[in-house]
C-alpha cells in the first residue's frame, strides 16, 4: 500500500499478494544471490527507477482492488453464504449415538448379571 514493490519469499502469503514483476519479486528463501540480484536491480539509479514506480503504482491498485475492507467483507459474506447452502455430508446424530451407547451398557450389565447368575447357581 505504500507504493514500493515487495521482494518475498516464494511461498505462503505473498504467492497470493504479490505478482511476481508486476508488483513486486518472490524468490526462493535458499536462494540468496537471487534476493542479492533483486536488491541490486531495485537500488539502481536511471531507468530502473521508473519502473520502480510503475510496479508500486501497481501494487496499490492491486491492494486497493483486492484487499481492501471492502473486498475482504464481501468475500467473507460469500464464504459464509456458500457453506449455508452447500449441501452437507450427513453426521450421526446425537440421540443415535446416546442410544447406541445406552444399548451398549445395558449389554454389559446384562452379561455380567448373567455370568454372576451364573456362578450362584448350586447344582443339586
Amino acid at each position: 500500500m505504500a507504493g514500493i514493490p515487495v521482494l518475498a519469499a516464494n511461498e505462503g502469503g505473498p504467492t497470493e499478494t504479490v505478482i511476481d514483476g508486476q508488483t513486486g519479486w518472490l524468490r526462493d528463501v535458499r536462494k540468496v544471490q537471487d534476493w542479492t540480484e533483486v536488491m541490486r536491480a531495485a537500488l539502481e539509479d536511471g531507468p530502473g527507477e521508473e519502473r520502480l514506480k510503475e510496479m508500486g503504482m501497481r501494487g496499490q491498485e492491486r491492494v486497493k482492488a483486492e484487499f481492501s475492507k471492502e473486498k475482504m467483507a464481501e468475500r467473507f459474506e460469500n464464504e459464509i453464504q456458500n457453506m449455508m447452502y452447500a449441501g452437507r455430508v450427513p453426521m450421526i446424530s446425537m440421540m443415535v449415538v446416546i442410544v447406541g451407547a445406552g444399548l451398549f451398557g445395558v449389554l454389559i450389565a446384562l452379561a455380567f448379571y448373567m455370568v454372576g447368575k451364573s456362578r450362584t447357581t448350586v447344582y443339586t
